[in-house]
């Protein structure tokens, strides 16, 4: 299964600013630290096909079981650049699924938060 059509990606990356923060030494003095400034960058994709490359499960353990689902998504041009060279992608990224069941098909559910994430809504099932 894939997801096709136009969508939206934003993402953070390093504007080469920083801003000085104050933090405490090994020793407990206050230091200034150089801390780097994020940018919010946004790019209109017309035509990609998105997979799901990757889903870990992680069981934790403390008064309660917790079970977590992280995914990896990759976007390419075409199903066909994707069976070339799957680590050539427009974008990738890794995501926390929400609201994990047990009982459901996992890749259904990644699927499905995907077309209901900003950015994303227009894309439909291949």
């Amino acid at each position: 299964m894939a997801l096709i059509g136009k969508c939206t990606y934003t993402y953070q990356r390093d504007s080469g600013e920083t801003t000085k923060q104050e933090m405490l030494d090994e020793n407990g003095n206050t230091i200034e630290i150089d801390v780097p400034v994020p940018e919010t960058v946004t790019e209109d994709f017309d035509d990609v096909y998105l997979i799901i490359k990757q889903i870990s499960h992680f069981q934790l353990y403390n008064d309660d079981k917790l079970q977590v689902v992280h995914f990896q998504i990759a976007a390419y041009l075409t199903k066909e650049h994707r069976n070339l060279d799957q680590e050539q992608w427009l974008f990738w990224d890794n995501i926390q699924l929400d609201g994990y069941d047990y009982n459901k098909n996992v890749f259904e559910q990644c699927y499905n938060q995907l077309k209901n994430t900003n950015g994303f809504e227009n894309l439909i099932n291949d």
